[in-house]
């Protein structure tokens, strides 16, 4: 075909005015028709739920969903000159994964723009097939741009982290997205979302079940956790050096996409939520901190056998291991918390959790560590234990992890009565429920 040209048109798509100048320089730049229509731009607007201004929240959505529909409507005949019933003519909107799921920090009107953005794609679907046009939707992931260069400036470390495929989108991923949707392979494809995020974890909450038995609310009492929490090669590591952050404590950290643990802190809220009276107001205000802790049968047993931090630390103490605290929930150099309860001894599911008192000098702060039996892929979680082990011995980790066979790996988040917040790359929060977690 040889190359083409390419026209600059300068236009404000947030108004209309703007949106007819740029159909009326198509009409006269391309009367034979055009073969695809892109709506790309789009803009976002950071604000707090009290002070988000009617201003920002209209030219978001004017200019990320508004625009989308009135272009079309300017444009359309000039996509019906060139499609045909075998080889449609292609419209393909730009939406984003914050329009699939529950976004992670308060950009309403961006969030619901592409949301919008989704659904518009699919009302329009049925008008343009009358027209041999098709309308389909790529959704992308965190990716390198404009919109996200500060963001990612401060944290593209986490959002990585966050990411199954371990990387941030880059401009070839959405070129051959674009590219697949406007070739003869995706002329039989029309209302759908192209997701282009490599698992970045903005699912509906039901992808994370093998099963959905909608536990959630304050009259019941088991939160489902789905396996793919226990996805062995999602697993990246923090290292806490008695930092202020971990109050004077030394140990590791298991990080997971966030989303699959969302779901289970959405249960968790919900009962909380759900609280009323002295109970309720008492359960909000207790500050602490959630762990969801992996065990596989043989370290249940040891639990089930009642050994007491004590005598583990005895243990540590008589193997020569430095001023070495080892506790359920953490392990390290520093101050550690320490049981103040028993675990029940159910050996299903998850037990009831122990409390733990911090040791550190904090008062009025409780550790509530929810332990979950693994009953299969043993295997797996040994090779995480190890990893865990040769990477404290590599940082200069000088002590508590004796046998990495001991050792409990346990994956930190958390929530509060408000919200969840994420914080390189996982939820933080406070906790204060007692509720039973199944694995489905």
């Amino acid at each position: 075909m040889g190359p083409g040209t390419c026209h600059s048109v300068p236009s404000d798509l947030s108004k209309v005015e703007g949106i007819k100048r740029l159909s009326d320089e198509m009409h006269r730049l391309e009367p034979n028709g055009i073969d695809i229509l892109i709506n790309n731009a789009g803009a976002t607007w950071g604000e707090k739920f009290d002070d988000y201004p009617q201003s920002g929240f209209e030219k978001v959505m004017n200019l990320n969903l508004t625009h989308i529909f009135y272009l079309c409507q300017h444009l359309v005949r000039l996509l019906e000159k060139r499609g045909t019933r075998e080889d449609p003519s292609r419209i393909i909107n730009i939406s984003s994964i914050a329009g699939l799921g529950t976004p992670s920090s308060e950009n309403y009107a961006y969030s619901a723009s592409k949301a919008g953005i989704i659904h518009l794609t699919k009302a329009l679907t049925l008008v343009m097939a009358k027209r041999n046009i098709t309308v389909n939707t790529i959704a992308p992931g965190p990716f390198q741009s404009k919109m996200m260069a500060e963001t990612l400036k401060k944290g593209g470390d986490a959002y990585e982290r966050a990411i199954p495929l371990g990387r941030i989108g880059n401009p070839r991923d959405m070129s051959a997205a674009s590219i697949y949707l406007s070739s003869k392979g995706a002329s039989f494809v029309t209302g759908s979302v192209l997701v282009v995020d490599g698992d970045a974890g903005y699912r509906r909450k039901s992808d994370y079940n093998s099963k959905n038995t909608g536990l959630n609310g304050a009259n019941k009492s088991v939160v489902n956790v789905g396996r793919e929490v226990f996805n062995g090669k999602s697993v990246n590591f923090t290292e806490h050096n008695g930092d202020e952050d971990s109050q004077g404590m030394a140990w590791l950290q298991m990080n997971i996409p966030y989303m699959p643990i969302k779901n289970v802190l959405d249960q968790l809220n919900d009962m909380l939520q759900g609280r009323e009276g002295d109970e309720g107001k008492k359960l909000k205000n207790r500050g602490g901190e959630s762990h969801i802790t992996i065990l596989t049968p043989i370290e249940y047993n040891v639990i089930k056998s009642m050994v007491t931090i004590q005598e583990i630390n005895k243990i540590a103490l008589e193997n020569d291991i430095q001023g070495a605290k080892f506790g359920i929930a953490c392990v390290g150099k520093g101050m550690v918390a320490e049981t103040t309860s028993q675990t029940s001894q159910n050996a299903q599911g998850i037990q009831n959790p122990a409390q733990h008192t911090s040791s550190s000098g904090v008062s009025g702060r409780n550790l509530y560590t929810y332990f979950l039996v693994v009953e299969d892929n043993c295997s797996k979680f040994r090779q995480i234990r190890k990893n865990i082990f040769d990477l404290y011995k590599r940082r200069g980790g000088d002590g508590a992890l004796f046998d990495y066979g001991a050792f409990w790996p346990h994956i930190t988040v958390g929530f509060n009565d408000r919200d969840l917040h994420l914080s390189d790359g996982i939820y933080k929060g406070v906790n204060a429920c007692k509720y039973k977690v199944q694995i489905v």
